[in-house]
């Protein structure tokens, strides 16, 4: 969770003059603010103010923890691989927003789970819905039709732009299928080329996932050096840089441009209108292919 964790910077702006020309909303006047209350932001690439060292808003002394949580800590670093660097804190359930550690405290979840408990805890629609199904067929491969997931492609279908769907696991298999498509799409496409266009595009400060795909269409040098070389063919550029981006869309190297609307792990920065129409057009004129990577998004909006 560490990559998800932001703090909130307020910085102050200056009053306006008491001349300022006060602003008009749906036609009602607005006075100027005078407040020195700037905007939030929640970003990693802010700087963190420092931390007080006496008063109201100092840091308070690490939390002693029980003896059943330390056994757990304690067992998680004897048997599990330390692929985390995790907070020190043992949840022991949720309901709604909220979770509970083993020692009784009460936590707002602002995770959900990286991105993906979006109903909460304990949603008591959700809870009957995963008690009935698994009272009736808890799996069944792929090589049989079932009923249940049939009819989520076609709500699927019927409610957004897509012909069809394709079911994975998780967000990282869901991009490591999106650059197999768009990869067997240009071998189709470009029938009587020996080297049809390979290559991706993705942006600065992205997070696609930690597979061998993905990874390499992550940005950030530490999810990609330790497990080099990673696969080949990815570019990056600066995130809303339209123009940048048409001169490498232009090349004719492009398999798909890879773009969340929404940047999660980077700092939860949107992207314009203008760039990701822009993104539209440049790919549909040189047949590339644009993947949009909502997997954060719908936990964020």
């Amino acid at each position: 969770m560490n990559s998800l964790q932001s703090f909130l910077a307020v910085a102050p702006v200056a009053a306006k003059p008491a001349s300022s020309a006060s602003a008009s909303v749906s036609g009602a006047r607005v006075a100027p603010s005078t407040s020195r209350r700037g905007r939030i932001s929640a970003c990693l690439a802010a700087e963190a103010p420092p931390p007080p060292t006496s008063g109201a808003g100092a840091r308070k002394p690490r939390r002693e923890l029980s003896a059943a949580s330390l056994a757990v800590i304690e067992d998680e670093a004897r048997y599990l691989v330390g692929t985390y660097n995790r907070s020190r804190v043992v949840i022991d359930g949720g309901r709604g927003c909220k979770l509970y550690d083993l020692d009784g405290h009460e936590y707002l979840d602002m995770a959900s789970g990286i991105a993906v408990t979006a109903l909460g805890h304990g949603d008591p629609d959700f809870h009957a819905t995963i008690c009935q199904q698994s009272g009736t067929l808890v799996h069944a491969s792929n090589v049989q039709y079932t009923l249940p997931q049939v009819e989520l492609a076609k709500r699927l279908v019927h409610s957004c732009f897509a012909d069809r769907a394709f079911f994975c696991n998780s967000g990282t298999e869901a991009n490591e299928a999106a650059i197999k498509f768009s990869r067997k799409y240009q071998l189709v496409a470009n029938p009587d080329s020996d080297a049809p266009p390979f290559e991706f595009l993705a942006f600065d400060n992205c997070f696609h996932g930690r597979t061998m795909g993905s990874v390499a269409l992550t940005s950030k040098s530490q999810y990609r050096e330790p497990f080099a070389p990673v696969m080949p063919g990815g570019n990056f550029v600066e995130y809303g840089n339209l123009e940048e981006a048409k001169k490498v869309i232009q090349s004719g190297r492009l398999a798909a441009v890879f773009v969340e609307p929404v940047q999660g792990e980077g700092g939860i920065h949107s992207a314009t209108q203008e760039f990701l129409q822009g993104l539209r057009e440049a790919c549909d004129e040189a047949g590339t292919l644009l993947v949009f990577d909502e997997i954060f998004v719908y936990n964020l909006l």
